[in-house]
Parts: structure tokens; C-alpha cells; sequence
């Protein structure tokens, strides 16, 4: 059985193919939404404690939650479900999924890090990957700085005690990223920020 052990601290996934069904046979029976000791699937996991996301059968259905059934099952989709790609309005369509219960049909299982162990694990947890781009959402950027936010005035009634927010301060803490130097000259890119309030925004 092939695992993806995904780690949500710095991004990274890693995918380990387990043959012996000793160790990947003690999962089953166990449900989408239930955490295990990574030691079930190699010794360099252990101690960790990892929790079921998803997966898919051999023959590429994937898990679905809510269904408690150990195969597969024709359920009527309808627009917006997982799993139905919807191509005109009002459509319903019967599918086969799988159900998310883990059985022995099972070809990929995702999981992710809950509890991070005592050992460090090669290409998942010892590596640091830097965010890519800062936020987007202007007070989300406010928070990430600690500059004024208009929220910050909720309850004071009196002039004196009120903040004086700058609407434009937020322009000149946007991350930016160095991505090529041409002739001696730097570009960055740098996010669109979302939800500033302008003067146009205002009238």
C-alpha cells in the first residue's frame, strides 16, 4: 500500500510504498477522520501520530466520507458534491465511490502529522521551506506586523481614545519576493492585496 504523509507545519509531502501487510494490515477497519501511531507503517515514524485524510482503491475510486461502507457504492450526485465534475445546471448522476472504510482494496491512504514524534524523518520534517508569499488580506498583514487596525477602535467612544488608522500603511509592509535580476536590475513579485479600503472604495 502506498501512504502520502503530508506535514501541514512547512508544506512538505513525502509518499512511502509499505509491502508487508503485517504492518499496513492493522488499519483496517479504521475510518477517514481517525488517527494512528505511524509506527504501523514504517520504524522511522514512530511515535508520530498521523490521521486519515482520504485515499483511493486500486482502481482509482476515491474515499468518501459519511459513507461507512468497505467498497464501493453508487450514490446520486448532485452539483457541487465531491467527486462530480457538474457540466450543465440541475445535473444529477449516479457514481460509484468508495466508502471510508480502510480495507485491503485500498491503493493510496492519505494522511497528515497530528503529533510529531521524537525522531526527525528524512525529507518531511527536517526540512524548512520559507512561505512563498506573504498575506494577501490587508488586516490579515496588519496582524502579521502589528500596525493599528480600524477594529481596534470598536468600543472607544471618545476622540482620545480612538487609534488613528493610516488606510495606506499596509502598501509598504507587502512581502515581496525576489524572482530575477536582469542587467542589474531586481524584480519582486509581491501579492494583490485584498480588501483595502480606498478612497474610491469609500465614495
Amino acid at each position: 500500500m502506498k501512504f502520502n504523509i503530508a506535514y501541514q507545519q512547512n508544506g512538505k509531502q513525502k509518499s512511502i510504498t509499505v509491502d508487508d501487510e503485517a504492518r499496513w494490515g492493522k488499519l483496517i477497519d479504521y475510518r477517514i477522520g481517525q488517527e494512528f501511531d505511524g509506527g504501523f507503517i514504517s520504524d522511522d515514524l514512530a511515535g508520530y501520530s498521523l490521521r486519515i485524510t482520504g485515499g483511493m482503491d486500486k482502481d482509482g475510486f476515491g474515499m468518501k466520507q459519511g459513507i461507512f461502507k468497505n467498497g464501493r457504492t453508487k450514490l446520486l450526485l448532485a452539483e457541487g458534491t465531491v467527486g462530480f465534475r457538474c457540466l450543465r445546471n440541475g445535473v444529477r448522476r449516479r457514481k460509484s465511490v468508495r466508502g471510508c472504510i480502510v480495507g485491503r482494496d485500498i491503493g493510496t491512504l492519505h494522511t497528515v502529522i497530528v503529533a510529531k514524534g521524537p525522531k526527525e524523518v528524512e525529507g518531511i520534517t527536517d526540512v524548512d521551506m520559507p512561505r512563498s508569499l506573504g498575506p494577501k488580506r490587508a488586516n490579515r498583514i496588519r496582524k502579521l506586523f502589528s500596525l493599528p487596525r480600524h477594529s481596534d477602535n470598536r468600543g472607544k467612544g471618545g476622540d482620545a481614545e480612538r487609534i488613528d488608522v493610516d488606510r495606506f500603511d499596509v502598501t509598504s509592509f507587502v512581502p515581496k519576493v525576489p524572482t530575477k535580476d536582469i542587467d542589474g536590475k531586481s524584480y519582486y513579485k509581491s501579492p494583490k492585496i485584498q480588501r483595502l479600503v480606498t478612497a474610491k472604495r469609500v465614495r
